[in-house]
């Protein structure tokens, strides 16, 4: 999960059950040091686990609760496909993580609701642009963010361009003189 919609925030900032779990952090996009990625958050995860036994849940229930996080810091391929920053929020019944491109100060709050401030400045700088995406076969306007692409569905823009065999089209020619 990877595009924080306006309905994926909204999702985030609505009360949920029990204790939510927000943790933030930089992440590395290529070379040898993006096993760092990994080292880190099983440390933040560490850090959040130590939290939570000083809540008023059992150690089964922490447990649960961390489960699908713990999974993910095994999942090798995830770790090399990352962007600047990873934001993972954990509830009861609910485990989310974005990938987005901006970087986060490491951070791990434990409260009522997830914490969403390290998002903001994401949200205000997502502006929206069209891409009109033409190749020999297809013909395909995409609606794109920062955070996200989406295939529109336009009324009278033909899906695929009609069989020919050549488009007539000469390169313009440049004469310089010396």
């Amino acid at each position: 999960m990877d595009i924080l919609s306006g309905n994926e925030l909204k999702s985030l900032m609505q009360k949920q059950l029990g204790i939510c779990v927000s943790i933030y952090m930089p992440s590395i996009r290529k070379g040898t040091e993006i096993q760092q990625n990994q080292i880190r958050y099983k440390n933040l995860l560490r850090d959040a686990e130590d939290r939570l036994l000083s809540s008023e849940l059992r150690p089964s229930e922490i447990k649960d609760m961390l489960a699908p996080a713990q999974e993910m810091s095994g999942n090798i391929p995830f770790w090399h496909n990352q962007s600047d920053g990873l934001a993972v929020f954990l509830a009861p019944d609910s485990f989310r993580y974005y990938r987005l491109p901006q970087s986060f100060e490491e951070l791990v709050v434990i409260t009522d609701r997830f914490h969403i401030k390290p998002l903001m400045p994401a949200l205000a700088s997502d502006t929206e642009f069209y891409i009109l995406a033409i190749s020999q076969k297809n013909v395909r306007p995409l609606r794109c963010s920062l955070q996200h692409v989406q295939e529109m569905d336009i009324k009278g823009i033909p899906e695929n361009r009609p069989h020919q065999r050549s488009i007539p089209f000469s390169w313009p020619t440049r004469t310089s003189r010396y």
